[in-house]
């Protein structure tokens, strides 16, 4: 989610007609939401793009009702939430909202098929869906499957004033009373080991996935097979994130 929902950014920030809600999910003793659900872009660095992040009250009897998952996916904005030609990153974003929705609500078992087919078979989509694909057919590299996590990653910015740029930081985001239940997607980990596999790169850039926004964290593994990115050094004064975050 992004504070100013695409529309212009202006010098004096978002304009007021489109202010975005409160990213707080309790208003008093009044329970706003059950379920929430954020798939966020962990390679967006447009600050037109600013982050919302929502958040719960640690001391509130209410937040403890409400299921909040905010996920990072790999990948610019479009990359996460779909609109770009090749939709490999998005199709995980896609089923981590499908996986935790199912329970309230019902799926076209044949048009999840269908995005599970073109997922793996990219090549195939203009005779499954019967419409021209949008794919770049010119290095062939859209059309094949590259593996879990390791589709193409766009560069949503290409203008070079970093004062146009605001790179995001995990835990960076609440305050110490407040709780964002973030989570790094599994994905993240496997497309930074598959660009180093061998001394190997991902097709679509030059030199290993390593993402500004985990610039000092580190992958750990825990107990039971389990994943967390460690920040190296702990602590969140002046906007430092969380110490670890699970992934």
């Amino acid at each position: 989610m992004v504070a100013s929902l695409g529309f212009p950014w202006t010098a004096g920030g978002v304009s007021r007609e489109f202010k975005h809600l409160s990213p707080s999910l309790v208003q008093g003793q009044i329970r706003r939401y059950q379920t929430c659900l954020n798939a966020v872009a962990l390679d967006e660095y447009r600050r037109l793009f600013s982050l919302k992040i929502w958040y719960l009250s640690k001391d509130s009897k209410v937040a403890k009702t409400i299921d909040l998952q905010q996920c990072w996916f790999p990948g610019a904005h479009h990359n996460v939430g779909g609109g770009y030609h090749n939709q490999a990153l998005a199709d995980l974003s896609f089923f981590w909202m499908l996986d935790h929705c199912r329970l309230f609500l019902n799926f076209n078992p044949k048009y999840i098929k269908y995005v599970v087919d073109t997922h793996y078979q990219p090549s195939q989509l203009e005779s499954i869906s019967g419409r021209p694909s949008r794919l770049e057919h010119a290095d062939g590299y859209d059309m094949e499957h590259q593996g879990w996590g390791c589709g193409r990653c766009y560069n949503s910015y290409w203008i070079r004033h970093s004062w146009m740029w605001k790179y995001r930081t995990p835990g960076a985001y609440g305050d110490d009373d407040e709780e964002t239940k973030e989570t790094i997607h599994p994905s993240v980990r496997v497309r930074g080991q598959s660009s180093r596999e061998n001394g190997g790169e991902l097709k679509d850039r030059p030199g290993f996935y390593s993402p500004k926004a985990l610039r000092g964290f580190e992958p750990r593994e825990g107990t039971n097979w389990s994943w967390e990115w460690v920040k190296k050094e702990k602590g969140r004064g002046s906007g430092d994130p969380r110490g670890s975050i699970p992934g």
